[in-house]
């Protein structure tokens, strides 16, 4: 009885926090994808680095969200990336660029990111290499358990 409670509540937590991600296209249409899917489709290269909220450096991989933007037709609009505590910040067109090395994070150190533990994705920048970033607006852009982006 203990194997089938384990097995049931196993299968239940890997379908009730699945890393879903909602994308809204300029017209309307909602796109809900499974993050890993997405990090196949458009890969980013993996980084470690520390950050404000994690001091130990880490491997992170996941979505490269340029290439994201880019197919989705979102990347001459403004943005808006929403979480699921209803935290969200607008990013401006060509505002992901000045963040040089980033990512939709949807790993950390080689395990998924869980809700409790910022995911299930979270906008990464590679702070490490490039020290300048850590400044407020960067950090009010890592948006962590981030469940939608949508233009604004």
């Amino acid at each position: 009885m203990k194997v089938l409670s384990a097995l049931v509540l196993s299968l239940f937590t890997t379908f009730a926090f699945a890393a879903e991600l909602t994308i809204v296209g300029k017209d309307g249409s909602r796109d809900v994808v499974d993050a890993d899917v997405l990090a196949e489709r458009f890969p980013a290269e993996p980084f470690t680095t520390a950050n404000p909220w994690v001091p130990t450096p880490l491997e992170y991989t996941g979505i490269d969200l340029q290439a994201l933007l880019d197919a989705y037709g979102l990347d001459d609009v403004a943005v808006r990336l929403s979480a699921i505590d209803n935290y969200s910040v607008v990013m401006q067109p060509g505002e992901l660029a000045t963040l040089k090395q980033s990512m939709l994070a949807i790993t950390k150190g080689g395990k998924p990111l869980s809700r409790r533990d910022f995911g299930p994705s979270w906008l990464m920048m590679n702070f490490d290499a490039y020290p300048e970033i850590d400044v407020e607006r960067t950090r009010n852009l890592s948006v962590w358990q981030l469940t939608e982006i949508r233009p604004e």
